[in-house]
């Protein structure tokens, strides 16, 4: 390899830059590459995380609409109880005056 002229030189000097510059656009692909999978790790790991919240969110609404419903029967059954009290209540009171208005 002699070097003859100074195109000679121009065309050496052309080739270590497309050199140089093909290891900086691979080197920065690399590093580009390397975020984006960084990125997607993220992504799946908050995705999954948001999977599980999700699923809690699900649980505790389907817990409270049972307990909802299990609400509203117990409410019915303590409303029974307290009618069925007024009655004896009523009951009783009435019978007590009718023994007062009997010994009078």
């Amino acid at each position: 390899m002699i070097i003859e002229t100074s195109k000679d030189i121009l065309y050496i000097v052309l080739a270590f830059s497309v050199l140089w510059l093909t290891i900086f656009i691979s080197w920065l692909l690399y590093y580009f590459i390397s975020i984006i999978r960084s990125v997607n790790r993220v992504v799946s790991g908050l995705s999954k995380t948001l999977e599980k919240v999700e699923e809690a969110v699900k649980v505790v609404k389907e817990k409270i609409e049972h307990s909802a419903s299990y609400f509203v029967v117990a409410a019915e059954a303590l409303k029974e109880v307290v009618k069925y009290v007024i009655e004896k209540r009523q009951e009783s009171g009435e019978a007590k005056k009718k023994k007062k208005e009997g010994a009078d």
